[in-house]
């Protein structure tokens, strides 16, 4: 009889509402609110930055097989690179034309021709793998009519591997291969991971053939 009085005092009511917290919890939740904060903070600019980056990937990816799908169309078309530099730019609206460092298109070996180190600074004339190297000032052009310059292979932005050299013979070796080279530099916007960083894709296509050698 005892014991069962004992249980009936420190039964709760249901109808009390709920218990009150123990003194000092609330400075624990505040801690733990204070460590577990900056990592989710982290977690979703993290994800946010990246997939920025990832989304400018794609779009370089994509600009680049643009590209050689139009150095494969225009062959040995004395304006083949304005054209190439114009479907790029169209390509890539999800990227500030800025973010574009440069855009390189040289003389492939074959298939799978990496871009040659030497044209990833700017133009090269010689040797087996000749480059033309366009930087801002040719990718910022706007006019809507093709500059003359760049039809003059003697001096002109595409003289290093002038497009009209280009074979296009059906014969042995057959057509060139002509690679296409993309950079871009992608900002970072919280600077939690730096200031920027570079993507850049390449792809390689063989000119259509247009004649027999």
């Amino acid at each position: 009889m005892r014991e069962e009085r004992v249980r009936s005092r420190v039964r709760r009511d249901p109808a009390a509402g709920p218990a009150r917290r123990l003194h000092g919890d609330g400075g624990t939740v505040l801690v733990e609110a204070a460590l577990l904060t900056p990592f989710f903070v982290f977690m979703l600019f993290g994800i946010l930055e990246f997939g920025g980056a990832f989304r400018d990937n794609l779009t370089v990816a994509n600009d680049v097989l643009i590209g050689t799908r139009q150095v494969a169309i225009q062959g040995n078309a004395a304006d083949a690179d304005w054209n190439v530099i114009q479907a790029i730019k169209k390509a890539s609206q999800a990227i500030p034309l800025s973010e574009i460092q440069f855009i390189v298109i040289y003389k492939a070996s074959g298939p799978t021709t990496p871009v040659p180190a030497a044209c990833l600074t700017g133009p090269v004339s010689s040797g087996s793998n000749p480059c033309n190297w366009y930087g801002p000032t040719q990718i910022a052009e706007t006019s809507n009519t093709l500059p003359e310059n760049w039809l003059t292979c003697a001096s002109g932005p595409s003289s290093s591997y002038c497009p009209s050299t280009r074979s296009v013979l059906t014969g042995s070796p057959g057509p060139d291969y002509v690679g296409v080279y993309i950079q871009v530099l992608h900002p970072w916007i919280t600077g939690l991971f730096g200031t920027s960083i570079n993507l850049h894709a390449t792809s390689v296509a063989h000119l259509e053939p247009e004649k027999l050698s």
